[in-house]
C-alpha cells in the first residue's frame, strides 16, 4: 500500500475509531472508574485508547469522552482527567483549587509546519520573497489552540503570506493525497508524537525565528475530587509516562500494518504491556 493511500486510511480510521466495544464500556447506569478526555487528533486518540487498554487489563472500567476543549471539559466536570494537553515547556502549568497537575505524560514534543519529504523547502525562511509561494494555505488541526498560536506568530515573524485554515484530520488527508499524487507541496501543522510522522514521507520546516515553541510537554491534569476517590488510579497516572522510543514503536507497527490502527494498537499494547501494567494494582 503506498503512502498516499496509507495516510488517508490512518487519518480516516482515527476519525471514526473513537467508539469502544460494548464489552469494554460500562453500562449506561454505572459510573466508570475514570472518564478520560480526548480531542479528535490522531495522536490523542492513539494515546487515550492505549491508556484505556492498560487500565482495563487490571479490571477497571474506563470511558473515553471526546470533547472540544480538555481544560473546559475538566473544569465543567465532563471528564475526570486530561492526559494529552499540549503546553509550551517553558510554561509552568497551574490550575484551580479543584484540579491537580499530575505531571508530564510526554516531554519534548515538537510542533511546526510539515511538508512532504520531496519538497525543496527546508525552512520557513525559504518561503520569504519566494515567487513560487506567494499565497499558500497552511492547515492546522481542529481545536488546536497551540497550533493556532504558532501560526499567528509565523505571520508576525516571517515575511510571506499564507491562509490559516482549521480542518479535521480526514479532510486534511484528502488535501494531502491530492497534492502527494502530483508531487506538489502541501503545508500542515503537526509534529511528534503523531502516528503518521514518518520522516521518510514528511519533514518539518526549520523555524529559525521561533514562531513555535522549541518544545512542548503533554501534561496530565485531573480533578482533585477524583484523585481522592481513586488513589490507586491516581498513583498509576503519577508514574505513567511515554517517551520517544515508546511512540516510535507505534509508528513502525502502524506502517507495517498498512496504517490500520486497530491491529496496530493491539500490538503496541502487547509490546508495552509488561512495561506499564505493573504500575497499576488490580482492582
Amino acid at each position: 500500500m503506498n503512502f498516499r493511500l496509507s495516510l488517508l486510511f490512518v487519518l480516516c480510521l482515527f476519525g471514526c475509531s473513537t467508539k469502544t466495544s460494548k464489552k469494554a464500556n460500562p453500562s449506561e447506569n454505572s459510573k466508570p472508574d475514570v472518564v478520560i478526555g480526548s480531542v479528535p487528533w490522531a495522536e490523542d486518540i492513539a494515546i487515550t485508547r492505549f491508556t484505556k487498554k492498560i487500565i482495563e487489563s487490571k479490571g477497571y472500567t474506563v470511558k473515553i469522552k471526546t470533547v472540544a476543549n480538555l481544560s473546559e471539559a475538566l473544569t465543567e466536570g465532563e471528564i475526570d482527567i486530561s492526559i494529552t494537553g499540549w503546553f509550551p515547556q517553558n510554561v509552568h502549568v497551574t490550575t484551580n483549587s479543584e484540579q491537580v497537575v499530575i505531571g508530564d505524560l510526554y516531554q519534548n514534543a515538537q510542533m511546526g509546519v510539515l511538508v512532504p519529504s520531496y519538497s525543496t523547502l527546508n525552512s520557513l525562511t525559504d518561503l520569504e520573497n519566494n515567487s513560487k509561494y506567494k499565497d499558500i494555505t497552511i492547515f492546522r488541526p481542529l481545536f488546536g489552540t497551540e497550533s493556532e498560536h504558532g501560526l499567528n506568530e509565523v505571520a508576525k515573524r516571517y515575511s510571506f503570506h499564507f491562509c490559516n485554515e482549521e480542518k479535521i484530520e480526514s479532510e486534511t488527508a484528502l488535501h494531502i493525497n491530492a497534492k502527494y499524487s502530483e508531487k506538489q507541496d502541501f503545508f500542515i501543522v503537526g509534529g511528534h508524537p503523531h502516528p503518521m510522522f514518518n520522516k521518510k514521507y514528511i519533514k518539518m520546516l526549520d523555524d529559525p525565528y521561533h514562531a513555535f515553541e522549541d518544545s512542548y510537554d503533554i501534561v496530565k491534569i485531573c480533578s482533585k475530587k477524583w484523585s481522592e476517590n481513586h488513589p490507586n488510579l491516581f498513583k498509576f497516572f503519577q508514574q505513567y509516562q511515554l517517551d520517544d522510543k515508546d511512540f516510535d514503536k507505534l509508528i513502525v507497527i502502524n506502517e507495517l500494518n498498512g496504517f490500520n490502527m486497530d491491529p496496530s494498537l493491539e500490538q503496541w499494547f502487547e509490546l508495552l504491556q509488561s512495561q506499564f501494567s505493573p504500575l497499576l494494582e488490580k482492582k
